[in-house]
């Protein structure tokens, strides 16, 4: 994130989606302990499905990995769409 800033190749870098999997990113950042992100894909299986609503999969599911987070829960980021 540092190098593409520096370079000029972004104006931001949002970490809205990785904060929803790994609640303590800032930190693990701040502190070094984290130098990239995975994200896994949001998927339910069936293409056609996958292919159309894609967008509004990833809503939904990361809006579930922050309720879960809400309820005092661990994000669950191997369940499927």
């Amino acid at each position: 994130m540092e190098q593409a800033l520096a370079e000029g190749s972004l104006d931001l870098v949002g970490i809205a989606k990785p904060f929803a999997l790994i609640p303590d990113l800032p930190q693990r950042m701040l502190l070094g302990g984290l130098a990239k992100a995975e994200l896994p894909a949001v998927r339910t299986g069936l293409g056609f499905i996958d292919r159309k609503l894609g967008g509004f999969l990833e809503l939904g599911w990361y809006a579930y990995q922050m309720k879960l987070i809400n309820t005092g829960n661990a994000p669950q980021p191997k369940r499927s769409a």
